[in-house]
């Protein structure tokens, strides 16, 4: 597992890459007020996962790094981290990484295991910010999450993630 200091230094170099690399002036930042660094979200989706004390620290450590890259390839002209540069990492930022053209909802599941079970933290930590969403939107995505949470919740009926999921869509 790696300690704290090298946990800060990977959110910290996620941040820099996200402000000064984004594709566009707007990917800098997150959509939902235009002013938190968009940082933020990677940085949430990670220690959302680096807390389920029931999964492997294999798991989690893996997981959360993927975490951490997961949007570098859609938003930012940046190349990974080289602590992101391994065979397994890299196999999960790649099934989290979608195409404008794909919905990301439809494509997971034909991913594989890991990658449902990873990318619903990312799906969790995108539920804390929908309250600029038009209702539409915030149902047919609450929906969802909903559904692959119930999901996850049939393998892994311990984790904490679902019960926070849960409560935000109540």
């Amino acid at each position: 597992m790696f300690n704290g200091s090298d946990l800060g230094r990977m959110m910290a170099e996620i941040c820099i890459l996200h402000e000064r690399f984004p594709k566009e002036p707007k990917n800098a930042v997150r959509r939902f007020d235009g002013v938190t660094p968009y940082g933020v979200h990677p940085t949430l989706s990670a220690m959302l996962l680096l807390h389920e004390e029931t999964l492997p620290m294999e798991t989690r450590e893996t997981g959360a790094k993927a975490l951490l890259c997961h949007d570098i390839w859609e938003d930012t002209t940046a190349e990974l981290p080289t602590w992101a540069r391994v065979p397994d990492v890299e196999f999960l930022i790649k099934g989290l990484t979608f195409s404008k053209e794909e919905d990301p909802f439809t494509e997971m599941w034909k991913r594989g295991e890991n990658i449902i079970l990873v990318k619903l933290f990312d799906n969790a930590a995108n539920l804390f910010c929908t309250g600029t969403m038009k209702p539409e939107r915030r149902a047919e995505r609450a929906e969802k999450i909903r559904k692959h949470a119930e999901y996850v919740e049939k393998q892994y009926p311990t984790l904490d993630i679902i019960k926070v999921i849960k409560g935000l869509l109540q």
